[in-house]
């Protein structure tokens, strides 16, 4: 599956709200029932990689491992863009990528192998939507400009491993 599929996937299956409703609007008890979702849900570190499994615990173990692993990603890529850490935000990406199209890939609507829990199906365009928009809008801009040649030659001759637990890079 291309990234682009995936992408196309996901925005089909989100319907945009006016399309669901009819003229009477939602009111203000929908207002408040999404608040409260927001507030629980929203994509931010209130949400702790260590916590979401009391936020979905019906999600599957193999559910739940990719929902921490890709929390925690996207927890590292954020502290490698506030520390202008290019090198890092390059190696994160291309682990990301492999996670995407390897261990992740089952976890992905539009896959032959997507058989989500009810939960993890319901909470996926708020939880993990976020963080694949994210990696795919950074991807859109040339990752490699702010690395010098040389240093960016050692790192593409360089066999990297990945520990998706933690997101920590190992020469190999």
């Amino acid at each position: 599956m291309e990234p682009e599929d995936f992408y196309d996937c996901a925005e089909q299956s989100s319907l945009p709200v006016n399309e669901t409703l009819d003229d009477s609007g939602l009111g203000w008890g929908s207002f408040a029932v999404g608040a409260l979702i927001g507030s629980q849900f929203s994509h931010s570190n209130a949400i702790k990689s260590e916590k979401w499994s009391d936020v979905l615990p019906s999600a599957t173990d193999g559910e739940k491992t990719f929902i921490k692993q890709l929390l925690r990603f996207d927890q590292e890529l954020d502290t490698a863009l506030s520390e202008n850490n290019h090198e890092r935000i390059l190696l994160l990406m291309n682990g990301f990528n492999g996670c995407l199209y390897g261990p992740w890939k089952k976890y992905l609507p539009g896959d032959d192998e997507y058989e989500p829990s009810p939960m993890f199906d319901l909470y996926f365009d708020d939880l993990i939507l976020p963080v694949i928009h994210k990696a795919g809008e950074l991807c859109k801009g040339n990752l490699a400009k702010n690395i010098a040649s040389d240093r960016l030659k050692e790192i593409e001759r360089t066999r990297w491993e990945l520990d998706e637990d933690t997101w920590e890079f190992k020469k190999i």
